[in-house]
């Protein structure tokens, strides 16, 4: 049997008695997805036969380097998909560039770097280089997913995205799909069906944002602003104001409510002090003092 994330059920129906066996990609499998990526490069002027038989050497021989034995046991099935996923990140840090120089310098550097840090820095830093409307949502996305509280389910992530900061009104149609965070995120996020939560793909990955907190700019204090717009929001009131209301449409509200303070503790903005003073002054509105 092979698989990801089954070790443990296995392990728990048959009672411990398994033996793992590592699968990883083979040089030929990885060669050929270069080849076919390469196939597909819409700058061809900007390749020469001594660059592409470079990648195709260098990009197989860095992630062979890679030091299984120091991940741990629960995460190793998620090593050979690294593999595969750190020369998809590298050959996509390579081809945007715009001559042979500039994407030979790229290449050394990767290969240089012989870690996932690196080559999530560099994705990382393209990704905040597009710009537009699907840069700053993967951002967004990477920020919720490394700062969160606990892991969000897909429904409280895509409605974290939708907040805009200081609204009255939360707008369902700007919700995005699970679907289009993924695919934005490039390989960088994933979804556990069987928790139904979003994570990061990898381990190495969460520890890089945590030591790059700078990536979000003050990642708690957004949060805590975001939380709170939520929590001000008309539908949400409304939510609060009838006891026999449904709360499937707002599956944001358990984390905003429990621990938009956590955050608050960590880092707190001016507009997030406004924002919050804004809700004790509705919840004295709706419940006098004399009320308790």
């Amino acid at each position: 049997m092979t698989g990801t994330h089954i070790r443990a059920e296995i392990e728990r129906r048959l009672g411990g008695r398994v033996i793992g066996v590592y699968v990883g990609p083979r040089k030929d499998d990885i060669v050929r997805y270069l080849r076919f990526r390469l196939s597909e490069d819409e700058t061809p002027n900007a390749m020469d036969e001594s660059l592409e038989a470079d990648i195709l050497e260098k990009n197989p021989e860095s992630i062979s380097e890679m030091h299984v034995e120091a991940i741990p046991i629960p995460y190793y099935p998620l090593t050979a998909m690294s593999r595969f996923l750190v020369v998809s990140l590298n050959i996509e840090a390579i081809l945007p560039k715009s001559t042979i120089y500039r994407r030979r310098e790229r290449l050394n550097k990767l290969a240089d770097g012989l870690g996932l840090g690196e080559v999530y820095g560099a994705t990382i830093e393209r990704i905040k280089a597009q710009g537009g409307d699907k840069s700053r949502l993967r951002i967004a996305a990477l920020m919720w997913i490394s700062y969160a509280e606990r892991p969000l389910q897909v429904d409280e992530l895509c409605h974290a995205l939708a907040v805009e900061l200081g609204s009255a009104d939360f707008r369902a149609g700007n919700i995005p799909s699970i679907a289009t965070l993924v695919s934005c995120c490039q390989g960088l996020i994933t979804v556990d069906k069987e928790a139904s939560a979003v994570r990061l793909v990898h381990f190495a990955l969460k520890k890089y944002l945590s030591a790059h907190p700078d990536i979000f700019g003050r990642p708690h204090s957004i949060i805590t602003e975001i939380c709170l717009t939520y929590l001000n929001s008309q539908q949400v009131k409304a939510v609060s104001a009838d006891p026999f209301s449904s709360i499937h449409d707002t599956p944001f509200l358990e984390y905003c409510s429990v621990c938009w303070g956590v955050h608050a503790k960590r880092e707190l903005s001016d507009c997030a002090r406004s924002l919050a003073l804004n809700q004790f002054q509705e919840m004295t509105v709706t419940y006098p003092p004399n009320c308790f």
